[in-house]
């Protein structure tokens, strides 16, 4: 797991599907009202749209596990509430095993692309121990069955306007699902990006790729790029699945993300 979280200073100029949407936190608040509020609840990194909803809606118990203090401080910083968390410092890898039968829900926001294809199986493990039964698993990811054809990505931002959302559409599509993740199924930004400027000498797409680095820094390695298939292997095989859900129709992520809705129970009961 690699952590370059303190390269990211300037999360406030990122935007949905890179962070929640409102539809995302629409069908979180629909279930979520239903759950104990005395119970426990986790947050997978210092996603801000979770910690604040999730005190709206009253929860007690909010543990936050992330690896960087440095970046949890900053987004705690631009939250709405600043009502105590329990903060959780240190590799995901190795917090959560610590935690087995705690949470009645676990909320995740793209984090797998920061677990490393190997230790995956073992992650998912870990959230599937840390949940109590009835416990709730709520989860972005990115599925990459098709990638993004380079060429129809640089003639479509040769002519798209340079504003602060195209930046993150360009952000999503050439580094999170174009075929330039294909060799090596990582996302490397810094390698990327040369890629990008050996390949294209439009001005457009330079400056694109400038402003950019600002939102998605070079010095960032995520693990996207396998198929649906390759992962699902390891993908919480204990939980059941109550709902799957596509990212909003405008997202660059439609049809490439999916919001899975689990549950924890015990599989003796549940067959009766």
């Amino acid at each position: 797991m690699v952590d370059s979280w303190s390269l990211m200073k300037n999360w406030d100029l990122v935007i949905p599907p890179s962070r929640p949407s409102l539809e995302q936190l629409q069908y979180l608040t629909s279930f979520a009202k239903g759950i104990n509020k005395a119970n426990p609840v986790a947050v997978l990194g210092s996603t801000m749209e979770f910690r604040d909803l999730l005190y709206e809606l009253e929860f007690k118990n909010i543990y936050v596990f992330d690896w960087n203090e440095k970046f949890h401080n900053q987004t705690s910083r631009t939250r709405v509430y600043n009502n105590k968390e329990i903060f959780i410092h240190g590799n995901w890898i190795d917090t959560l095993q610590n935690y087995q039968n705690r949470f009645s829900l676990i909320l995740s926001d793209l984090t797998s692309g920061n677990i490393a294809y190997e230790y995956r199986a073992k992650f998912y493990l870990d959230i599937e121990n840390a949940l109590m039964e009835q416990g709730h698993f709520y989860d972005k990811l990115l599925i990459h069955d098709n990638l993004i054809n380079i060429n129809s990505l640089i003639r479509k931002y040769q002519t798209a306007p340079i504003n602060n959302s195209s930046v993150n559409y360009f952000s999503c599509e050439f580094l999170f699902c174009s075929e330039l993740l294909a060799p090596t199924k990582k996302v490397d930004t810094t390698k990327i990006y040369q890629q990008l400027i050996e390949m294209c000498d439009n001005l457009r797409i330079r400056k694109f790729i400038e402003l950019c680095k600002v939102i998605t820094p070079e010095g960032f390695v995520w693990y996207y790029g396998k198929t649906w298939n390759e992962l699902k292997l390891d993908y919480c095989k204990t939980l059941i699945k109550i709902n799957e859900l596509e990212d909003f129709k405008t997202s660059p992520y439609f049809k490439r993300a999916k919001l899975f809705h689990l549950i924890k129970k015990n599989y003796e009961r549940s067959k009766n």
